[in-house]
């Protein structure tokens, strides 16, 4: 894990997020694993990285702005 939050993936962050405010925990296992940060082991992570990477594939979906 990296040391500082700068550098810690948003997955991660998010899932500590969602923790931190009482989320289930098969929601934060989605949100921790979807880009392989973190072991999936609810069913719903897979679907949540596969939704993710057809979001990403839409034209200008991953630009900087």
């Amino acid at each position: 894990m990296p040391e500082t939050e700068d550098e810690t993936p948003h997955a991660i962050l998010g899932m500590n997020l969602a923790e931190k405010h009482g989320e289930k925990p098969e929601v934060c296992n989605a949100i921790g694993a979807h880009h392989d940060e973190i072991e999936m082991t609810s069913l719903l992570s897979p679907i949540i990285q596969v939704c993710d990477a057809i979001s990403g594939a839409r034209p200008g979906a991953r630009r900087q702005v």
